[in-house]
């Protein structure tokens, strides 16, 4: 993620690494210098942070909201409508992140862990059963 070093440092890695392919003697002398932040917290996104993870997604609204809270300058989800949440197994189980700065480390956890609370994913209903179920039956066997 090249905004984590461009936020830290001031440099596009990016940028710098195709000036140099270009043959640019002196890259970082030309690389233009971006705002920097104090402190920035990445909060990746699983399925650990829904109640409904097991659900197919009925609906994703874009991110708009989620980029208009303080300090957030990244949102991504993967997902689309008519998926389910991959389990947290592994980091393929990441479907998102949202990237947030602030002038403390907390402030930036914060703002990172609110924006991830609000990223506009509806599940589906469940399903009700065909058969109502008769608890009175006797199941034993």
């Amino acid at each position: 993620m090249d905004l984590v070093a461009r936020y830290c440092s001031g440099i596009d890695l990016i940028e710098c690494a195709i000036r140099l392919a270009m043959g640019d003697e002196d890259p970082l002398g030309h690389c233009h210098i971006h705002e920097t932040s104090p402190a920035l917290s990445v909060r990746f996104l699983t399925a650990c942070d829904f109640q409904n993870s097991d659900l197919t997604i009925a609906h994703i609204s874009p991110l708009d909201d989620v980029l208009q809270m303080p300090g957030v300058k990244m949102a991504r989800l993967t997902l689309t409508a008519g998926q389910k949440m991959p389990p947290l197994e592994n980091s393929a189980g990441r479907f998102g992140a949202v990237l947030a700065l602030g002038k403390t480390r907390d402030e930036a956890r914060a703002r990172s862990q609110n924006a991830a609370k609000n990223f506009p994913i509806v599940f589906e209903t469940p399903q009700k059963p065909i058969m109502p179920i008769n608890h009175s039956m006797d199941c034993t066997i």
